[in-house]
């Protein structure tokens, strides 16, 4: 008998985080347990849901591949029948299974278990655990999820054709591991469209929501990369640790899986990195939008400098002012002080500090200063 190997020593440290980012209330979740029994040729199903129906399929089905899916919280009978039927180790409670931990993996004699974590996007980032214990010939799951994590094998299995059914129980463990990992993809695929939308928010119309959306993505995205990392060390594991629990078919796909969690890790930096971007956009944004807003500001200002002026000379009211007696002097005051802003309002418009200038005017700009440069060259020569 070999001794209890354990790999990655933080079972439970990211218990608490978990429970935050999965959105979601601790609800009770309906008892069910399905035994599925199969082989290249066969394949039966059944709805366990005493200890009698758990023996009864047993003896059905000796020499078949066993996959037990446990949902929810059986009863302690059923619970002490499943330990039994499948020998499970001493060492794997099954409500140990049930609780948060850090993806890893744990070899006991000829037992192997994994915890494994998956994500989706649902209005929030909402993570997944799946418990796995897998032996010679059976593999038993366990989860406490309202949507059964393994649909997708389980369908899979169903087809006559796939090759879990040509394979053992390591294929199905595999199977299993493999579809919780590239659960990640659409994951990931929605966090970049969500990028790309505040990206666009954030150049057409900054906000303080542009901003905390930019926070809450990349808050997901490191509790993504979190658990893709841990998944990574575990698979890393169980290939330098557990080669014999399996054949040369289903450590080659687990090799796929391996090279699958290094491009999600990769993806999750990328989307990092380009969330932090838009931190760099967004500050440039508001400060482009400030630079409009006092340029607008310091043009009006500049325009009515004039007939400020203007104003301000014939309010003193002196007496030998002329003007002050002139029959036609308030309108001609208001004439001077028009012609001074629309001047004003020209020369800016010409100089192209209020916009793009129409092409008859930038080609009558162009004119004038290729004139003004030949009559300074005439006068040098």
């Amino acid at each position: 008998m070999t001794k209890e190997l354990t790999h990655q020593s933080h079972a439970n440290t990211d218990a608490v985080s978990h429970g935050r980012h999965n959105h979601r209330a601790e609800e009770a979740v309906v008892c069910q347990v399905r035994l599925t029994a199969y082989n290249s040729e066969d394949l039966h199903d059944y709805e366990i849901k005493t200890t009698e129906d758990l023996s009864k399929a047993l003896e059905e089905q000796i020499g078949k591949v066993l996959w037990l899916n446990v949902s929810g919280h059986p009863d302690a009978e059923l619970e002490k029948a499943i330990n039994d039927a499948f020998k499970i180790h001493h060492f794997v409670p099954l409500e140990q299974l049930r609780v948060h931990q850090r993806s890893k993996f744990e070899l006991f004699e000829d037992q192997l278990m994994a915890i494994v974590w998956s994500a989706s996007v649902n209005g929030g980032l909402k993570t997944h655990q799946l418990a796995i214990v897998a032996g010679e010939n059976f593999v038993t799951t366990f989860q406490n999820e309202q949507t059964d994590l393994t649909a997708t094998v389980h369908e899979k299995l169903q087809k006559s054709i796939n090759k879990i059914r040509k394979n053992g129980a390591d294929y199905l463990m595999y199977s299993l591991i493999n579809d919780m990992v590239d659960r990640f993809f659409p994951c990931l695929e929605r966090y970049g469209e969500r990028l790309e939308t505040v990206e666009n928010q954030i150049v057409d119309n900054p906000t303080k929501r542009s901003i905390s959306q930019i926070h809450m993505i990349k808050r997901d995205l490191l509790t993504i990369r979190r658990h893709v990392w841990s998944l990574r060390e575990m698979v890393n594991g169980i290939l330098r640790d557990a080669p014999d629990m399996f054949e040369r078919s289903a450590a080659v796909h687990l090799r796929d899986t391996y090279d699958h969690l290094v491009q999600l890790i990769d993806f999750c930096e990328t989307y990092r990195e380009l969330a932090a971007d838009l931190m760099d956009v967004y500050l440039s944004s508001i400060s482009s939008r400030m630079n409009e807003v006092m340029k607008v500001l310091t043009i009006i200002t500049t325009i009515f400098v004039p007939p400020g002026l203007i104003a301000g000379i014939y309010g003193m009211n002196f007496r030998n002012m002329p003007e002050l007696n002139w029959r036609y002097g308030y309108p001609f005051a208001l004439c001077l002080m028009l012609v001074l802003a629309l001047t004003t309002l020209a020369f800016f418009w010409w100089k192209g500090w209020l916009g793009e200038m129409p092409k008859f005017i930038r080609a009558l700009r162009k004119r004038s200063i290729h004139a003004a440069h030949s009559v300074t060259n005439h006068v040098h020569h």
